[in-house]
């Protein structure tokens, strides 16, 4: 520690002065002894870190907790027991030798670049957690547990695998993103438990997160298959869609050929019957714009090549076109 050995270089250095001086004087043992004190008064002097605590024994027990600052301990007596990091620290999860794989409704996928940022709560005033038990956290995160992360880790992952099962694999794919909180997924009753048992050993969940999911080749295949298959079921609808307001077009041209009325007047006799309504759709889908045919002046036959029963729908649109039923 750099601050260490400048006290003990000065210790040293007061102590060489003070033993030639009492030396000279005749006291060849008083400095030596002085020197001796010297060096164990500054070597216990430590400098820590606006983002450190330290946690100190005495006699092997819990002392205290040391803040930021020029601190000091009673040397040869007070140990440190543990440095603790309060900032935000980062807990990976789902990572192994081998891939580890998450189950959904309908599909695994590998989760990539899961993080856990926790940070420990309430570093130098002790809180009571559920079991009625009051410490600081830096004490909980020093003597609840042996490693503290490990045992959120298990948290984090059990949490998020029984979540993510719950979930069709398109909903997990929306999680993934450094922009999405995956702690503000979980069901409350869940991240209640969580945050009980983490109260327990003196940390605090800042957030969770996911990069990605690893799909599988195969599942790739599967997914890309149902995505062509979706996309020509919507071209095929979009296709009917089209043509059949392709089709309501031209029966309607015709039949201001046939009536001389104009496209609105017919538009509002047709919505005043449903039953004249859905025959012109009837008509729009069993023809097509290039089976209608017809001629210029009003009257003239309309030939078409549609299916059965168009005649008479079409018959009855025309009749309501010139005006009778």
């Amino acid at each position: 520690m750099p601050t260490l050995t400048v006290f003990m270089i000065i210790a040293i250095i007061i102590g060489a002065i003070i033993d030639l001086v009492l030396f000279r004087a005749g006291h060849y043992w008083g400095g030596g002894i002085l020197t001796v004190v010297l060096i164990s008064v500054f070597y216990g002097f430590r400098s820590i870190g606006e983002e450190e605590r330290f946690v100190t024994e005495l006699f092997g027990k819990f002392f205290r907790s040391l803040r930021p600052g020029l601190q000091w301990i009673i040397p040869g007596i007070e140990t440190i027991r543990n440095i603790i990091p309060i900032w935000i620290q980062e807990v990976k999860l789902f990572e192994g030798d081998t891939s580890i794989e998450v189950d959904f409704k309908d599909g695994s996928a590998t989760p990539r670049g899961v993080i856990a940022q926790v940070r420990v709560k309430s570093p130098d005033e002790a809180y009571e957690d559920a079991t009625g038990n009051s410490w600081s956290g830096a004490y909980r995160a020093t003597y609840s547990v042996e490693n503290w992360m490990s045992v959120a880790r298990n948290l984090f992952e059990n949490a998020i695998r029984a979540y993510l099962n719950t979930l069709h694999l398109d909903e997990g794919l929306t999680m993934k993103g450094s922009g999405v909180d995956l702690k503000n997924q979980l069901p409350q009753g869940e991240l209640a438990k969580i945050i009980e048992a983490l109260d327990k050993i003196g940390i605090h969940l800042e957030q969770i997160t996911i990069r990605d999911f690893d799909l599988s080749e195969d599942l790739l295949e599967a997914r890309a298959l149902v995505q062509t298959a979706l996309r020509k079921a919507d071209a095929a609808e979009h296709e009917a869609e089209a043509i059949t307001k392709g089709g309501v077009g031209a029966i309607m041209r015709a039949l201001e050929k046939i009536s001389g009325k104009s496209t609105i007047d017919l538009q509002k006799e047709i919505n005043k019957d449903p039953a004249l309504k859905q025959m012109l759709y009837k008509a729009a889908i069993d023809l097509t714009p290039a089976q209608i045919a017809y001629a210029a002046n009003a009257g003239q036959r309309v030939e078409f090549a549609g299916g059965q029963g168009v005649d008479a729908t079409l018959a009855q649109l025309i009749s309501l076109a010139k005006g009778g039923k």
